[in-house]
């Protein structure tokens, strides 16, 4: 049988047992038949609610108006080391400016910039040899360097696999520019040009690791069938469980295809910067490393961006004896935090240990349990002033569950709390929402 991970979806390297040897063939049309071995109804298109919308472009402090704002537990960004990051922004040294700062910044990205991200990422990815600055790419964030990636390395029409639940801001990334689609696993195929395997590591939204083991099957899995790997480790120094070891990928010394290997992180999640705009890309091939230089054109990070940037990774003092051990010990107080609240209530909720979020599951309150259900409960939180991100925008093929962010100061989780009051009594009546639910924690 294969092994089935967590929402009941089988990943393609399990799913590779399960088909006779002799019927598997070769390449993308045998991936093609891994697909159909499951079939689904096809996601909704991923996108933000009207309201979702508006609590994401406002800023909804509770400490300015208290309530009118949303409490945002729906979008993954690290709030909790704020103060570190701006006494570290506000020192002399992020301040100088030189004229070159001032003018057209490599499309590449500046060169002072790019040794000291192979620096960086020699280290914290531990990689068996120095890494090549010129095998980085810098854009402006990791959903720019995914959208260029796909049109890159794909034809219109041609698609990833991605296994689910996943990140479903990929989805809306991969076909921007090259309308390149991504098919979970279990979904039914069709007829489309299969090019790559879509990785988050550590996952989003069940902040699992990747043992290395599974991580090699995976790249094994993508040689035999020649298909890219783009591994995104956006979460990589953000695993808080201190018995959990992350493997990156730039970490394995022969990878089985490295010219088909590439690697995607950013500071947004495990420095709490989003808005910095700052996404890279490492790769061995240098054929696709001179083609995503072209989009640093459109997709270039300032040259005043890209000097703090560098002064704050090159800080590797401040990183390793106050920044990350403080953001681990925060991240789990407010893991416990949160999880203890869900324990209490006899909510069911996975996490594995990294990432800024919990996985939950609501389908008890869910009457009967469908994804159309699940919208309505989703919008009950919606016109309560709480943003929760739903399962069916991550492509999970169970109703009823949702991603809560917990990298909150406790003052927001807190009126969190308080803004799931009982449904109304003319949804209760119409049978719509369990009525035992009263309030999410």
């Amino acid at each position: 049988m294969a092994q089935t991970s967590h929402c009941g979806v089988k990943n393609p390297v399990s799913l590779l047992e399960e088909t006779p040897v002799e019927d598997q063939g070769n390449g993308a049309e045998w991936v093609a038949r891994v697909i159909r071995l499951g079939s689904l109804r096809r996601r909704e298109k991923p996108g933000l609610g009207k309201a979702e919308r508006k609590a994401y472009s406002s800023r909804h402090g509770i400490n300015r108006k208290p309530y009118e704002g949303y409490i945002n537990l729906g979008t993954s960004e690290n709030k909790l080391c704020l103060d570190l990051i701006k006494e570290r922004m506000s020192q002399c040294d992020m301040n100088q400016i030189e004229d070159d700062l001032l003018q057209y910044s490599d499309w590449q990205g500046q060169l002072f910039l790019r040794k000291e991200l192979a620096s960086f990422l020699t280290c914290y990815c531990q990689a068996p040899t120095p890494l090549d600055p010129e095998n980085v790419v810098v854009l402006n964030g990791c959903s720019s360097v995914f959208s260029s990636l796909a049109m890159v390395l794909c034809d219109p029409g041609d698609v990833f696999l991605i296994p689910t639940p996943c990140y479903g801001g990929f989805a809306f990334s991969s076909c921007l520019y090259s309308k390149v689609e991504l098919i979970p696993v279990y979904l039914e195929s069709q007829e489309k040009k299969i090019k790559g395997l879509v990785l988050v590591n550590p996952q989003n939204p069940l902040g699992e690791v990747y043992t290395r083991s599974m991580l090699k099957e995976y790249l094994v899995f993508a040689k035999r069938h020649n298909l890219h790997e783009i591994i995104d480790e956006i979460y990589m120094l953000s695993v808080f469980d201190a018995s959990i070891t992350f493997h990156s990928v730039l970490n394995i010394k022969h990878l089985p295809d490295p010219n088909k290997t590439h690697m995607i992180w950013d500071t947004s999640k495990d420095f709490g910067i989003s808005g910095f705009r700052f996404g890279v890309l490492y790769m061995h091939n240098k054929e696709v490393a001179s083609a995503m230089r072209a989009f640093g054109y459109l997709h270039g990070v300032s040259g005043i961006t890209q000097f703090k940037l560098c002064q704050l990774l090159q800080d590797r003092e401040w990183i390793n004896q106050l920044y990350l051990p403080t953001n681990h010990s925060r991240l789990r107080r407010a893991y416990l935090y949160v999880t203890k609240r869900l324990e209490k209530l006899k909510v069911p909720f996975f996490n594995g240990g990294s990432g800024l979020y919990v996985w939950i599951n609501l389908r008890a309150y869910l009457s009967p349990c469908t994804f159309e259900q699940e919208q309505i409960l989703c919008q009950c939180f919606q016109d309560n002033k709480l943003l929760l991100s739903r399962g069916r925008s991550y492509m999970c093929k169970e109703p009823g569950w949702f991603r809560l962010v917990f990298a909150e100061d406790q003052l927001q989780l807190k009126v969190g709390e308080c803004c799931c009051p009982l449904p109304s009594p003319d949804i209760q009546q119409r049978g719509l929402i369990n009525s035992s639910f009263t309030r999410l924690f």
